[in-house]
């Protein structure tokens, strides 16, 4: 596992620092999602998908803190059955349609998510209420121009991507939240075994 964490050349919060402060920023003004049902975490909402990058931080969070169990794995799986993750219809060169889906760390109330922000998702941070004391998650978006800005400050780890997905064995670029941390796990299973 320690070669596998060794491909990632920064730290999780340097990756996500232009989203989380952003986020912050917005809670200083008191535009958060605490008064929020919590849509875009449901499948009403939610189409999340992870690079490997994104999927490692995820992984190794919940190992490190001893989340990481048969529990959980069998509730990821039970996440990708009832959503048919596992069935993507072709939407032709290559690309596959998104489906929505309720994440699996979704504890369904307000601020539902237990993940702390150095470990989510980019696209998750990057998602944000635009006034103030939101309440129905109506004017929430994802903000293109600060995902974007995030990618421009890391570019040269994101490009070393494609080198961890292939050291890796993996087929995706980006993958839902369940499908991804499955896989990692299984990838890094495999991989501990050669060594």
């Amino acid at each position: 596992m320690d070669k596998t964490r060794s491909l990632i050349k920064s730290d999780s919060y340097s990756r996500r620092q232009v989203l989380i402060e952003t986020m912050n920023g917005l809670e200083t003004e008191e535009i958060t999602c605490a008064n929020c049902p919590g849509h875009c975490c449901t499948f009403v909402g939610n189409s999340m998908q992870m690079t490997t990058v994104e999927a490692l931080d995820l992984y190794f969070y919940l190992v490190d803190n001893d989340l990481w169990n048969e529990e959980l794995e069998e509730k990821l799986k039970e996440n990708i059955k009832e959503f048919r993750l596992d069935h993507r219809p072709s939407i032709g060169g290559g690309h596959f349609m998104r489906k929505t889906y309720t994440c699996p760390f979704f504890l369904f109330q307000s601020k539902g998510c237990p993940i702390p922000p150095q470990f989510k998702p980019y696209g998750c941070l990057g998602f944000n209420p635009s006034k103030q004391k939101e309440l129905e998650g109506k004017s929430c978006s994802s903000s293109q121009v600060l995902l974007e800005a995030r990618e421009e400050a890391v570019k040269d780890e994101e490009r070393e991507c494609k080198n961890i997905r292939e050291s890796l064995h993996l087929a995706w670029d980006k993958e839902t939240i369940p499908s991804a941390l499955l896989d990692i796990r299984k990838a890094i299973l495999a991989l501990s075994l050669q060594q």
